[in-house]
């Protein structure tokens, strides 16, 4: 085993004092297969390590060689703050990515003084390439970043895969749904779903009833809500929609009654036929 590879597998492995042994007897900092020896290290929490490598020339800078993170983007994304802090102070970029960028892992993660620390030192809030930061911590359920973004000028709007909003709204998260609604997030807004039908697919149905009480089109979306509720089941849901004036015979791909009877959900069949649906409507046969 070479002085390189015997280095990159003591970093990892958090044994100091075999690294500065490696370091004196001329190991290249830099060199990895797939990782760096400081890549390593900084993921795995090993500060005293991080700082023996950059003391001795690491570049706090340089990608793994597949998944292309920084030494950065593996200590946010794995909660080390102190890590954090040593390699912004010795020139880490709070922005550099290719996959993500530090904050947005931090922030799917739920760091909430690690995403502060980013922010502080000129992280871009609405900067990501997966999905925002925002839409990261609110997927996840993280509401105290979801606020620390926003007072730090996060767009409520912006989102890759969905919208923050919309993220909120698929996955449960009440509050977050509210607290992106108060800060002026568009209900209707995103491409293709919008956030009402992701929770009625879920059987949300306390996030279904804030998001029609804040303007959200009963009929819109890439299936219409209505027809996302009949198919999984959620009669609550069904039965709220269809009181506040959804099309019992609208849907994009199957009627909502076509959608309830094909999963054998019969009490919302019937509540769809005492309602009006056309029981000879329907739609693609799959």
């Amino acid at each position: 085993m070479s002085v390189d590879t015997s280095l990159f597998t003591a970093a990892r492995n958090g044994q100091t004092d075999i690294v500065r042994l490696l370091i004196e007897n001329g190991a290249d900092v830099n060199k990895g297969e797939r990782d760096t020896p400081l890549c390593k290290a900084a993921g795995n929490g090993h500060t005293d390590i991080v700082r023996l490598l950059i003391g001795n020339g690491a570049d706090v800078n340089k990608e793994k060689r597949i998944l292309k993170d920084t030494p950065l983007c593996e200590a946010a994304g794995n909660g080390h703050t102190d890590i954090v802090r040593l390699l912004i102070e010795n020139g880490a970029d709070v922005n550099k990515r290719v996959d993500d960028t530090p904050l947005c892992k931090a922030a799917r993660n739920g760091h909430t003084d690690i995403v502060r620390l980013l922010i502080e030192n000129g992280a871009d809030v609405n900067k990501g390439e997966r999905d925002s930061p925002l839409s990261e911590a609110a997927g996840n359920g993280h509401t105290d970043i979801v606020r620390l973004l926003i007072e730090n000028g996060a767009d409520v709007n912006k989102g890759k895969w969905g919208t923050p909003l919309c993220k909120a709204a698929t996955h449960g998260h009440t509050d977050i749904v509210r607290l992106l609604i108060e800060n002026g997030a568009d209900v209707n807004g995103g491409e293709g779903d919008t956030a009402l039908p992701g929770a009625a697919t879920n059987g949300h149905t306390d996030i279904v009833r804030l998001l029609i009480q804040n303007g959200a089109d009963v009929n819109k979306g890439w299936d219409t809500p209505l027809c996302e509720a009949a198919k999984n089941g959620h009669t609550d849901i069904v039965r709220l929609l269809t009181e506040i004036g959804a099309d019992v015979n609208e849907g994009k791909q199957d009627a909502p009654l076509f959608e309830a009877a094909r999963n054998v959900h019969s009490d919302i069949v019937r509540f769809r036929k005492e309602n009006g649906a056309d029981i000879n409507k329907r739609g693609w046969v799959r």
